[in-house]
Parts: structure tokens; C-alpha cells; sequence
């Protein structure tokens, strides 16, 4: 009886860890810092691997809430580099055009060794709250 439990519980453990291995650990965390009317830092979350940016946001100095380094590129061959924490992204060498033709910008961030591709879109017709 005891060894069937001890097998139990090291599949469980062995199927928890190799889950681990083929999803990986998201960038959900990752957020951007933008200013809000009182002139204090609120962060904006992707969703679904997009940022929607109010007109407000200046995109030559995009922060993101992250520590330490982020690798970043475009479809752009020079655009790319490293950041570090604090120090902001000029995102508008990325100016693509998505599928249905609206302006936005394509940005591949890469943290802890994991890649993602975002899609920034920033119009004036965007409301925010």
C-alpha cells in the first residue's frame, strides 16, 4: 500500500513538472508603467499578448514594470536591445500594420529566457478610463 501511494505521489509530482516544462512561465506579469492625470504611475496589462495604450502615452518612453533585464526586437533589423529596469523604450521604429489594416506596433519581448511577441495599438479613438 505504501509503495502504490509512493508511486501515486511521485507521477503527480513527474506530470506537475513536466507541465512546467511544456507551458513555461508566461510574461503575464509584465506590465507597462504610463502616467495618469495626477501625474502617478498606474500599470497596463496585456491582454491576450496586446497592450491598448491611451493617447496620452508618450511612445518613445514606454517603462516597463519589470526587474531586471528585457531583451527586446522587431520586425525592424535594427531595432533591438536590452533594457534594464527603469529605463524606457522608444517602441515607434515597430510601426507595422495589423490584418485589418489599423496602425499598431509589433514588439518581441524577451524575460528569463522566454520570448513573446506584443502588439501595442495607441489611437486617440481608444478610450481610456
Amino acid at each position: 500500500m505504501k509503495k502504490l501511494l509512493l508511486t501515486i505521489a511521485c507521477m503527480i509530482i513527474l506530470v506537475c513538472l513536466l507541465s512546467a516544462c511544456i507551458f513555461g512561465e508566461s510574461n503575464a506579469d509584465l506590465q507597462i508603467l504610463i502616467p495618469n492625470a495626477a501625474g502617478e504611475e498606474m500599470s497596463v496589462s496585456a491582454t491576450d499578448g496586446v497592450f491598448y495604450l491611451p493617447s496620452s502615452v508618450d511612445l518613445t518612453k514606454i517603462k516597463f514594470s519589470y526587474e531586471g533585464e528585457i531583451s527586446y526586437s522587431g520586425e525592424n533589423k535594427s531595432f533591438y536591445g536590452t533594457l534594464k529596469a527603469g529605463e524606457t523604450l522608444d517602441i515607434t521604429p515597430a510601426k507595422a500594420t495589423d490584418e485589418r489594416g489599423a496602425e499598431c506596433y509589433r514588439v518581441s519581448l524577451s524575460l528569463n529566457g522566454k520570448t513573446e511577441a506584443y502588439t501595442f495599438y495607441h489611437d486617440s479613438k481608444l478610450g481610456s478610463v
